[in-house]
Parts: C-alpha cells; sequence; structure tokens
C-alpha cells in the first residue's frame, strides 16, 4: 500500500536495503563485527574463542567457537531479521540477561559481506555450512565438522563502498579489535581467548580462575599484582574489580575498563566516578589502569540503549555513581599518592603549516623586540642553522642568533621553571624544558636524516609489559621507534625486550620514557602518513629527554642551554608549537610604574 503525499509515495523498503540501514547503526569497523560474533560465542556457551582478522579485519573476520552450535533450520533463520533464540515475549526484554538478543547483528553484517557459516550441534553426526553474499543466501548444505560455529566475514563493506573508505589504516582497525578482545576477555576469564591477525598471534590467553589471572595474562604478572582489589555493595548493587595504586598511571583512558552483568560498557559519567576516586592523587593528564565489574538487576538496568549495545542505562545512576567512587576510594586508603605536579597538561594538536606560521611569527617578533631601537635586522639573518652535534657541552656556534647568545645578564630561576635574563631591550624568561626539548629535537632530526641516530645499548635489557592494542600497533609500526632508536624485541605474550634507546635519553626512568613514546605511537592515527608518525615520534622522543619543570640551574647550564638553543633552525618555539622565549619589554614595565 502506497499514499501520495506532497507529489511523494510512501513505499516499503526492499529487504537488501532495510539490512543494510541497520548495518549502519550495527557495524561501525570490523570490530564492531567482532564484537557481535563473539558476544554471541559467549551467549552459546562457548569455553574457547578464537578470532582471526586480515588486512585489519577488511579482507576477513573469523570467529570459531565451541558453543552450543545450530541445526539445519536455525543456521538459515539466524539470518533473518528479528530472529533470535533469546526473548520470546516483552516481558523478557525487562530482564535481558544474555549479550547479543536485538537479532539484527548477523542479518546486518550479512548484509554488507560475504558471509560464511559452519555450524553443528554437539549430538549431530554433521553440520551445516550456510553461504550469504549481500544478504542474500547463495547455499545452505550439510558438511562434516566438529560441534560449535565459524562464522567468516570477508570483504566487509564491497558493496557500501562510500562505508568502506572511512575506515581507518589496518594499524588502527586491529588495535580497536584487540581492545573489543580485551574487554571481553576481562568480562569472561572462565572463557579461553586468541586473536590472530594475518598469521601473527596479539592475544592467547587460557581460561583462568580469576580476575587477576586473566589480567596477568593479558597484561602481564607484574601489572596483576601492583592491581588493587575494589569491592562495594549497595542496595541490588555490587561491584568487585581491581584499579591501580596511583603510582601505576597511563596517558590515555583505553585501560579504564567497566563491565554490567557480564557486558563490557561504555559511560562518560561512570569513567568520570573512578577518576573522581583519584582526584589528588594523579597529575594532569594521567588515568588509572582498572577493571571494574557492576552486578545488578537485569531489570534495573536498560541494557538496549544503543544498537551497539555499549550504553547502558541505570534506573538510580547517582546510585551507581556513588558505589564506584566510595568502592575506588576505600582501596586507595592508605596508599601513597603518585607525583601529582609531574607532567604538564596535555599540548593541543598543531598542524605542521600553524606550526610553521608560529615559528615565523614567533622569530619575527622577538627579534624585533629584542634589537636596540633604531637597529634594523640584517635582511639576511642567519637564524635557521644546520642541527646540534652536541646538546649543553656545544662550543660557541660560528652563526647563531646573536639575540640569544648576547642576552645579557642572568638573573636566576622563576620557580625553577624559567630562565631570566636582563637585558637592554627588557627581562627575557626562557622556559627551560622547551628550550632544552628544541634542542633535543633538533639534534635527532639531524641524526635520523644523516641516517645516523646515536643509540646506548642497556646492560641489562628492560623487559615491558603492553596490553593487547599496544602489542597490535608494534606488530604494525613498531619500525618507526627503532627510527629513533628505540630497539624493541618480542619475548613471547605481551611482553617485549628493550634492548638500546636514544642515547640522549641517559639512564634516569628509561622505562617510563619508552612507554611515554609506545603510547604516543598507539595513540597516532593508523593511517597518518610516514612522515608526519615519524615526526611524532621524533617529538616525544625529545620530549621525553628534555629537562623538566623544577630542576634546579646553575648559570653555567643556564647559559649553555642558551648557546644550544641558539644554533637551531627554530630556537624559539618548541617542537610542539609553545613559545619558549618571552620578552617583557623595559618601555612597557615603565608605562605601568609611570617612569617619565
Amino acid at each position: 500500500m502506497t499514499t501520495a503525499t506532497s507529489g511523494r509515495c510512501i513505499h516499503i523498503l526492499p529487504e537488501f536495503l532495510a539490512n543494510q540501514i541497520a548495518a549502519g547503526e550495527v557495524v561501525e569497523r570490523p570490530a564492531s563485527v567482532v564484537k557481535e560474533l563473539v558476544e554471541n560465542s559467549l551467549d552459546a556457551g562457548a569455553t574457547s574463542i578464537e578470532v582471526t582478522v586480515e588486512g585489519g579485519g577488511v579482507r576477513l573476520v573469523r570467529v570459531a567457537d565451541d558453543g552450543c552450535g545450530m541445526g539445519p533450520d536455525d543456521a538459515v533463520a539466524a539470518f533473518e531479521r528479528h530472529a533470535t533464540s533469546k526473548i520470546a515475549s516483552a516481558e523478557d526484554l525487562e530482564r535481558v540477561a544474555t549479550l547479543g538478543f536485538r537479532g539484527e547483528a548477523l542479518p546486518s553484517i550479512a548484509a554488507v559481506s560475504r558471509c560464511t557459516l559452519t555450524t553443528a550441534l554437539p549430538e549431530a553426526v554433521g553440520g551445516t555450512r550456510v553461504e550469504i553474499e549481500a544478504g542474500r543466501l547463495v547455499a545452505s548444505k550439510p558438511v562434516g565438522c566438529p560441534p560449535g560455529t565459524v562464522v567468516e566475514i570477508r570483504d566487509l563493506f564491497f558493496n557500501t563502498p562510500a562505508r568502506r573508505k572511512f575506515l581507518r589504516a589496518p594499524a588502527t582497525e586491529i588495535a580497536q579489535i584487540a581492545q573489543t578482545v580485551t574487554s571481553l576477555a576481562l568480562a569472561h576469564e572462565a572463557v579461553a581467548f586468541k586473536l590472530v591477525s594475518s598469521g601473527r598471534s596479539v592475544i592467547a590467553v587460557p581460561a583462568a580462575e580469576s580476575l587477576a589471572e586473566r589480567i596477568a595474562g593479558l597484561f602481564g604478572r607484574q601489572m596483576a599484582e601492583a592491581l588493587l582489589p575494589v569491592a562495594g555493595e549497595a542496595e541490588g548493587l555490587s561491584v568487585a574489580g581491581m584499579a591501580s595504586p596511583p603510582t601505576v598511571s597511563r596517558s590515555s583512558r583505553d585501560h579504564l575498563h567497566l563491565v554490567l552483568n557480564g557486558r563490557p560498557f561504555r559511560d562518560r559519567r561512570f569513567a568520570f566516578a573512578i577518576a573522581k576516586a583519584y582526584e589528588g592523587m594523579l597529575p594532569p593528564g594521567r588515568h588509572p589502569v582498572a577493571v571494574i565489574r557492576l552486578a545488578a538487576d537485569p531489570a534495573t538496568v536498560d541494557v538496549n540503549v544503543h544498537p551497539t549495545k555499549q550504553e547502558v542505562r541505570f534506573r538510580k545512576p547517582g546510585d551507581v555513581f556513588d558505589l564506584l567512587v566510595g568502592s575506588v576510594r576505600a582501596a586507595l586508603e592508605g596508599v601513597r599518592p603518585g607525583p601529582v605536579s609531574a607532567p604538564p597538561p596535555p599540548r593541543p594538536h598543531v598542524s605542521e603549516a600553524e606550526r610553521r606560521e608560529r615559528v615565523e611569527e614567533a622569530i619575527e617578533t622577538f627579534l624585533a623586540r629584542a634589537r636596540p631601537p633604531g637597529e634594523a635586522r640584517p635582511a639576511d639573518h642567519p637564524y635557521r642553522k644546520a642541527p646540534l652535534e652536541q646538546t649543553l657541552s656545544i662550543g660557541r656556534p660560528q652563526e647563531p642568533l646573536p639575540e640569544l647568545l648576547d642576552i645579557g645578564r642572568y638573573v636566576g630561576q622563576l620557580y625553577r621553571t624559567h630562565l631570566c635574563f636582563e637585558t637592554e631591550a627588557g627581562l627575557v624568561l626562557i622556559d627551560q624544558h622547551a628550550a632544552h626539548e628544541r634542542v633535543l629535537y633538533e639534534l635527532l632530526a639531524g641524526e635520523r636524516e644523516a641516517e645516523s641516530v646515536a643509540t646506548q645499548e642497556l646492560l641489562v635489557p628492560l623487559t615491558l609489559e603492553v596490553a593487547p592494542p599496544e602489542a597490535a600497533v608494534l606488530q604494525e609500526r613498531g619500525a618507526l621507534l627503532d627510527e629513533v632508536g628505540l630497539g624493541l624485541e618480542p619475548f613471547g605474550g605481551q611482553t617485549l625486550v628493550v634492548k638500546r634507546v636514544p642515547a640522549l635519553w641517559g639512564d634516569e626512568g628509561v622505562e617510563d620514557k619508552v612507554r611515554s613514546l609506545v603510547e604516543a605511537l598507539v595513540e597516532l592515527d593508523g593511517g597518518a602518513p610516514e612522515d608526519e608518525a615519524r615526526e611524532k615520534m621524533l617529538v616525544e622522543a625529545a620530549c621525553q629527554a628534555a629537562l623538566k619543570a623544577r630542576r634546579a640551574m646553575d648559570e653555567v647550564e643556564a647559559r649553555s642551554l642558551v648557546e644550544a638553543l641558539a644554533a637551531c633552525r627554530s630556537p624559539l618555539v618548541c617542537p610542539h608549537g609553545r613559545p619558549v622565549v618571552l620578552m617583557l619589554e623595559r618601555a612597557e614595565m615603565e608605562r605601568r610604574f609611570q617612569v617619565k
């Protein structure tokens, strides 16, 4: 039946088009496919699940389990929209206890891929294979196969190229898949999980008897031993899990895992509750590592808020918030806080073009203010020089920026953070961290350009345990770290061995520096051009080695740093685009003091 309205007809969409629309809600990227299929495996009672992906999950996603399997009729019916074995009445929607129940995931995935399902019941002699292409049944036939289910998704989004071109690079997609499998593995430690990407193992954990054992399998024994047990109860709610002490933190929130009744979920409000529990214990930009499990009566929770089932709605969210804050704070009682005043807040992203513009503007502004009145700057003033061969012990450059070399009387340090100099033109302030960062960046960039980055071998190799998403990215783009002098080698599972580091790093805090560089690589979009990614690693490596705020410096060190800064190509802006040098002009000070 159609109805004409304003010259247009209302009509029923073809089934294949309706399935594609549903796929747009459920299947955002390959990680969405993995999530839906693994959840189906868990609901089927699987004790072992293996995920295999190729091409970042675009060429292939294969999920094999040893669950209850399906008979021939159910195998075909599973691809019908709203087909499910988990919901039978409206009352069931009020108490959803399974992970997958919408009855849209499998047909939606099959609508945008070439899908093969092979399944068998435990007591059956043989099984069934169903082939679907772009939502249409191609074949259904009996086959010999072991009990359980194997779903293969090939050529994801092959018939919706507009969707496919919005996917990220394989490294980014694999990291998302690893994060998804990690979250599900943390929620179901009694199940063995394996994730293989392009023939390489990313995750391989056997069934565990406790959450601590599962955390050890995913993040390493050292991390599991460092975490603190979390527990708490309120009316109709309970909290259990593990959280890091303030001395263990990360630069992103990706290491916070929330689970409700076995279902991983995301919620900014409750993530903020965890952060509030650490208030005053972590420095800006640092986040805890935590696995927090909530148990609640299914009737008090709506898990059908979002098509991907990654969000939930509680009947009394305020009670959940208070329980989380109180439970985590109780776990942290008596624990020594971490270095609250440590690193500066995260810097905003600055494009290469904007950064160059800032550099030019800062140089022109400083030169105009630093020269005496009436003295013009020569048109060929050599303020861009070759990278340094040394730092802090460097001799006077042949053609440095004279305004920095002849900077005047050293007044001292301000807040042990800024170097103060008195000049005829005014008071000059130099950010010691930003200045040293600029010097080290140009030194490292010069060595990288000459393909001779100086490194130092560690007398005792450092073992480093990383999370599965970090391991996945390192497998894909680890060569970028090698280019800046960081030598990492796999050591089994999630453990890496660090054998060499950039020579300019020195011997202190090597593990923290390595972790920061790895986290910077993970945060980088996998689709970023190689030059941009390499630049990011150079900047981060220099930042980790640079002098920190609150570090006392005498006049000899201060002048050596300024001398090295004067020889840089862009001495007045740090590699992140922040100013290195600021001036309070003498004329401005006299005006403010009303000097006539």
